[in-house]
């Protein structure tokens, strides 16, 4: 968070945050327009970005480097990804680490695979164990 919000969330008046609310209506609202004339709400735009990425992205792996004139040159890049661990390897052989691992809150329940296993009628029990959070979001309400 910039200091420039901190200071601002300190306390605003009722005007200020109807202006900042204002502002806030507009940006959701905001329409990307294209060089070519397509005008795309948010969520199109997010869609079209996606498609395209897809598309090039199987076309480079085939063909590798596309250069366009004007856009530059676009490859693949290598992106590390998250460890993967053998859980059941190290419960097994390495007892007390993966005990203590447990004790810190290292491991955790995949929900949609013991959701699945539920299903299945591989697992019970242990929704007792459990626990949802929640957060909230700010949304618009458009008036009638």
């Amino acid at each position: 968070m910039t200091q420039e919000l901190a200071d601002a969330l300190k306390d605003i008046s009722p005007s200020e945050a109807a202006r900042v609310a204002s502002r806030y209506a507009a940006l959701k609202d905001f329409v990307y327009v294209t060089a070519d004339g397509d005008k795309l709400d948010a969520k199109a735009y997010d869609l079209e970005v996606e498609y395209c990425r897809e598309l090039i992205k199987r076309y480079v792996e085939k063909h590798g480097p596309l250069t366009v004139e004007g856009v530059g040159t676009l490859r693949l890049q290598d992106r590390a990804l998250a460890w993967n661990w053998d859980v059941r390897s190290l419960a097994e052989n390495d007892p007390a680490t993966f005990a203590r691992l447990l004790e810190l809150g290292c491991v955790t329940l995949d929900t949609k695979v013991a959701d699945a296993q539920e299903k299945a009628g591989n697992v019970t029990g242990f929704r007792g164990y459990g626990h949802r959070g929640g957060t909230s979001a700010l949304v618009i309400q458009k008036g009638e």
